[in-house]
């Protein structure tokens, strides 16, 4: 993922083909067309060189920016019951380490050491990565989801409690 920056407008070029991405800099212009009292958000959509859509919604009050990848690929996609859970484990393992980042602890303090947070969800039809930075880490947001995305290490033996830690979620819902 590489970020461009020209005339005050983000541009998000994605090199690997994802379904959806999705970037909402909470602050890179006013237009005039928003309202915070009438709850109007106006953005702009247009689709990157790899295909994949891109969103730019403009919030020039808020001092932070959220970036985030929404996958077309959830619980549906799963074989009934031997893949049982694999979505929502699979969301959890992108967090467990990477090529540039080898394990959870250095997924995490990478975005929350600078004040911001990380997160997925996964549903039936979808599955979701996001994080939220100040303003001015947007590029190490984008790195970030990029490299938990693209480089995810998958390995073998954090298979098994990721799936725990799935099923406990599930009782607790």
């Amino acid at each position: 993922i590489r970020l461009f920056r020209n005339d005050n407008t983000v541009y998000i070029h994605h090199t690997r083909t994802v379904n959806i991405f999705v970037c909402a800099t909470l602050r890179y212009y006013y237009d005039g067309h928003q309202s915070m009292k009438g709850n109007t958000v106006k953005f702009e959509h247009t689709v990157t060189k790899s295909g994949a859509p891109l969103f730019v919604f403009s919030m020039p009050h808020v001092q932070n920016v959220a970036v985030g990848v929404l996958a077309n690929a959830g619980t549906r996609d799963e074989m009934w019951p031997k893949e049982a859970g694999i979505a929502h484990a699979l969301e959890h393992m992108v967090f467990q380490g990477n090529a540039r980042l080898n394990d959870s602890l250095s997924v995490s303090s990478e975005i929350e050491t600078m004040g911001g947070m990380l997160n997925a969800w996964t549903s039936k039809e979808m599955t979701l990565y996001y994080n939220v930075v100040p303003q001015e880490s947007l590029q190490t947001s984008v790195d970030s989801l990029g490299s938990m995305l693209n480089t995810s290490l998958f390995r073998p033996e954090n298979i098994a409690t990721e799936m725990k830690n799935v099923v406990q979620e599930i009782k607790r819902a």
